[in-house]
């Protein structure tokens, strides 16, 4: 495993006509250890977009950041839930045939990431943060662990 870090945004999706999160990892590309990408809000997104590139760089940690109308700076997520909001489109118009990410799997996984010292450097920098148990119920990606 390297010392990549591999940071993830989103495309626009049903009601973000714009996604800042594809500018901020565009803006992180090439910084250090940094691989940056930005991929299709779709449900099949992690088959298809986030698990290739898992296996091709082999990063020591992945970060993927979302959108939020109600979040007033940023929100460090605690968790991950394996819920899939079925019956509402994704960006390319799909409906999931499924409400959950993962058939028999847990509930929820919580980050291995250091929110508590990523918390400290936001609020050193004087940036809002807030702490969240779920990045909600429309497209779950950071789901699986890899390593």
């Amino acid at each position: 495993m390297s010392g990549t870090i591999l940071l993830t945004g989103f495309s626009p999706f049903p009601g973000a006509p714009e996604n800042p999160t594809s500018w901020l990892v565009e803006q992180m590309q090439g910084r250090g250890d940094v691989v940056a990408h930005v991929l299709p809000a779709t449900f099949d997104t992690f088959e298809k977009n986030l698990q290739p590139l898992v296996e091709r760089h082999r990063p020591a940690a992945v970060v993927s950041f979302g959108l939020s109308a109600k979040a007033i700076g940023f929100t460090l997520e605690r968790t991950a839930r394996n819920t899939v909001l079925a019956g509402r489109p994704d960006f390319a118009g799909n409906i999931s045939n499924d409400d959950v990410l993962e058939r028999g799997g847990p509930e929820t996984i919580p980050t291995a990431l250091p929110l508590t010292a990523i918390a400290g450097d936001l609020s050193v920098a004087g940036l809002p943060w807030d702490w969240s148990e779920s990045a909600g119920e429309r497209l779950m990606i950071c789901w699986k662990t890899w390593f």
